[in-house]
């Protein structure tokens, strides 16, 4: 079975997944008509700044707005709702687009492999279209069929020194005592159900 038809299998079920995705992300998007108007003019600035954080004066803007601050919590819940829906249906179609970038790729891929295979077997190196100038070329590369024969001077070892911030949780919670070279630090989140 080719790999262009191996990749056509696997598409329509992940496209459906992306589907059902976006359909349930954007069912999460606040609609625009529930905001205020004020509300409405704060979403543009964030959607027109290139800062992740928005504008400079987002919290001023929202200072000024008048009303009382259980309305204004409520709006900004509907602004986070909306940019985190909106967010997440962003997300997705760069999945989608992804994958079908990847499917062009493969494709070219395959095209590419096809015609050199083709020009090889007619012992053509070189073909000038008008359009393109097309040529095979040799290169050599190394392929490695058992490591363990390969002599420790061509190894490379990694290194990687991660601290595991779940344990040190873990072991402080469980003992009370603190890990040294760390602190456990209190943060807020807002919570928005």
């Amino acid at each position: 079975m080719s790999v262009e038809s191996n990749v056509e299998r696997i598409i329509p079920v992940e496209r459906g997944q992306l589907e059902r995705a976006f359909i349930a992300s954007a069912d999460k998007l606040t609609t625009l008509y529930a905001l205020s108007d004020q509300y409405n003019t704060i979403l543009d600035l964030l959607e027109a700044a290139e800062d992740p954080e928005g504008t400079a004066n987002l919290e001023l803007e929202l200072d000024r707005i008048a009303g009382s601050f259980i309305h204004k919590a409520g709006s900004i819940a509907g602004l986070v709702a909306h940019l985190e829906g909106l967010a997440i249906v962003r997300k997705t179609e760069a999945n989608r687009l992804r994958q079908r970038a990847d499917v062009c790729e493969a494709r070219a891929e395959r095209l590419r492999q096809y015609l050199c295979r083709n020009m090889e077997s007619i012992g053509q190196k070189r073909i000038e279209t008008d359009r393109f100038t097309i040529s095979v070329r040799s290169y050599p590369h190394v392929e490695v069929s058992d490591p363990a024969q390969v002599p420790h001077e061509y190894h490379r070892v990694r290194i990687i020194d991660d601290i595991d911030k779940q344990a040190i949780m873990a072991a402080y919670r469980r003992d009370g005592e603190i890990v040294p070279g760390t602190e456990v630090v209190q943060t807020s989140k807002v919570r928005i159900a």
